[in-house]
């Protein structure tokens, strides 16, 4: 296949990156100079197979009114220029997976793709703009709606940026600690990303293990595997002072079943959290 990927420089990217390489596709990478070229991006997408667009500057930061601008428009510019760019291929890809995110949902309840309460507030706000922008594609293209949870790998994410911290005994718990964590590894990621090309799947599809995992949960489990302690609790009121609203992203946590990747029959390899860490660090 050739695979074109925006944000091929990020952490799943890249990851992607190397895994279709490995298996002999042709992987394609969309960068943020070839956004100011439409004429560059339907080159690139032209003829290609599949279309994954992870482009997205981080959600974790304090939400000034600059970041903000720039968090909402690095996911809905870029992905409506990709529209504009599919539209006017000749031979755009079959498949386009964009990603979205579980803060899609709300923090209450327990959210399927097909039974679900969306969330309120500036992630949920995102998410769903980020859907809308993807859903003028071509018809005859296949979308995908990747609603990501936490992603746990090697060198990378969110793991990449606390271990330092549970490496010095100084992990702890975040807030209450009750806060859901949906949470997939990287291997698992992929296999599906491979899964979803190779079936029929579209729409919104939860990219998150089958397990239950609360913040507690991931704080002992981090702990044991690294054998340092994790005594220390941050107080929700710390992190908001830290973060600001962006805290919402840390102290509240949807709670996903990737349902539809189960029913089509999808095994998940690293459905365990403590074993998936001990892949990860």
């Amino acid at each position: 296949m050739k695979i074109c990927i925006s944000g091929i420089s990020g952490f799943t990217g890249s990851y992607l990156q190397t895994f279709f390489t490995e298996r002999g596709d042709e992987v394609v990478g969309i960068y943020r100079k070839d956004f100011e070229s439409p004429e560059q991006l339907i080159h690139k997408l032209e003829g290609s197979g599949v279309l994954i667009h992870l482009t997205g500057s981080p959600v974790i930061q304090r939400w000034t009114s600059k970041n903000r601008k720039q968090i909402f428009e690095s996911r809905i510019l870029t992905s409506q220029k990709l529209v504009s760019a599919l539209c006017q291929c000749v031979n755009p890809p079959d498949v386009f997976i964009s990603a979205s995110a579980v803060g899609i949902y709300s923090s209450a309840g327990v959210h399927t793709e097909s039974e679900y309460c969306l969330g309120t507030g500036f992630m949920a706000e995102i998410c769903q703009a980020w859907e809308e922008a993807v859903s003028e594609k071509p018809e005859g293209v296949r979308l995908v709606n990747i609603r990501m949870g936490i992603v746990l790998g090697r060198g990378g994410g969110m793991l990449s940026k606390i271990l330092p911290l549970f490496r010095y005994g100084l992990g702890g718990r975040l807030g209450s600690g009750h806060q859901a964590f949906p949470w997939i590894h990287i291997d698992d990621f992929s296999q599906a990303i491979l899964f979803i090309i190779q079936t029929n799947l579209s729409g919104p599809i939860n990219l998150v293990s089958p397990a239950t995992d609360n913040s507690q949960t991931f704080t002992r489990a981090l702990a044991s595997v690294v054998k340092r302690p994790a005594v220390f609790s941050v107080p929700s009121f710390i992190i908001r002072l830290i973060f600001g609203k962006a805290a919402i992203s840390i102290l509240d946590g949807q709670s996903v079943i990737p349902q539809k990747l189960l029913e089509a029959g999808f095994e998940f390899q690293h459905p365990d959290l403590q074993l998936a860490l001990k892949e990860s660090v």
